[in-house]
Formats: structure tokens, C-alpha cells, sequence
């Protein structure tokens, strides 16, 4: 096996966090991106309506039923929050140092309980931005790297390494 590239990382919760947040902006699925926009606006243009006709017509009490959807749909993004943090706090390889090896046959990453190693043929994209990589496997399932811990050769040879080597390019 030729290894192209070797890293070591750690991934802490605020990486979790950077790494959903561009996996959510960059899902292929159109509803998971709405989720984190469309609905909260939603709500608020809800809300708003509401209180007009409150300021309009007075309070009556069926207008109590009218406050549950825009509610709802503004605390969209702090329920996401908390689903990633109950998510990062149950993903336990994710806790403490980890490795990732290139090589020509794909990838092999390491860690405490974790030692997978799978083939380029095996991933469907990967994504950045200015935090870190995003590497999918599937469309909803991914694997996070943090730049944050990395030189600025490595970040550039990871992602020449992704551009060659997998599929659909981000």
C-alpha cells in the first residue's frame, strides 16, 4: 500500500457542530436545507400575522391554536442544536485522537473504536469550507475532518487527494 497521506485530528463537539452545519447546507435532500431557513422564516412570518390580528381584532382564544406551528417551526434550529449535541455526545470514537491515511486503494481512518478502512469506490462526495472536509459514504451519512489541527499542506493535499479520487466532487 502506497500512503499518500497521513493526518492526526481530534474532533471536539464545536468541530461536530461546523462539520452538520455544512453537511445540512450542502445536503443533496432539498427539506434538510429548508429545515434550517425556510421553516424558522416561516414561523416568524406566522408570528407576525398573528399579532396583527391580535393588534387588529383583540385577543380571542382561538387564536392560542395559531401560535403552536410558528413556534414550532422557529425552534427548529435550537431542537437541530440539541439533537447534534445528544449525537456527538453517543458517537464515542469521535472523543480523542484519531488518524487518516490516504493511499491508492482509499482511505483507512483510525481511533479509539473505530478502524475503518474503505476503498474510493465507496464515497459518494465530500465537501469544505473554511472549518473543515466532509466525507460522504452515502448521502446522509459522512465522516468530519477538522482543518483547525492541520497545516496548510495537508489541508491542500487532502483536498487534491478528495478531487481525484472521489466521484462527485463538492
Amino acid at each position: 500500500m502506497t500512503s499518500l497521506m497521513h493526518v492526526d485530528y481530534e474532533v471536539t463537539e464545536k468541530d461536530f457542530f461546523q462539520a452538520q452545519k455544512l453537511a445540512i447546507k450542502k445536503s443533496p435532500v432539498l427539506l434538510v436545507r429548508l429545515t434550517q431557513t425556510v421553516l424558522p422564516l416561516a414561523g416568524l412570518a406566522g408570528l407576525i400575522f398573528l399579532s396583527t390580528a391580535v393588534a387588529r381584532e383583540g385577543f380571542k382564544i382561538n387564536m392560542i391554536g395559531g401560535v403552536v406551528f410558528p413556534l414550532w417551526f422557529l425552534s427548529i434550529p435550537l431542537l437541530t442544536r440539541r439533537t447534534q449535541k445528544k449525537l456527538y455526545r453517543k458517537t464515542k470514537h469521535f472523543h480523542g485522537p484519531m488518524s487518516l491515511e490516504t493511499g491508492d486503494y482509499g482511505m483507512t481512518i483510525k481511533g479509539d473504536g473505530i478502524d475503518s478502512r474503505m476503498a474510493w469506490s465507496n464515497f459518494v462526495s465530500f465537501h469544505e469550507d473554511d472549518n473543515c472536509f466532509v466525507i460522504y459514504s452515502s448521502n446522509s451519512v459522512f465522516h468530519p475532518i477538522p482543518k483547525r489541527m492541520l497545516l496548510a499542506e495537508q489541508i491542500a493535499g487532502l483536498r487534491e487527494c478528495f478531487e481525484s479520487n472521489i466521484r462527485a466532487k463538492g
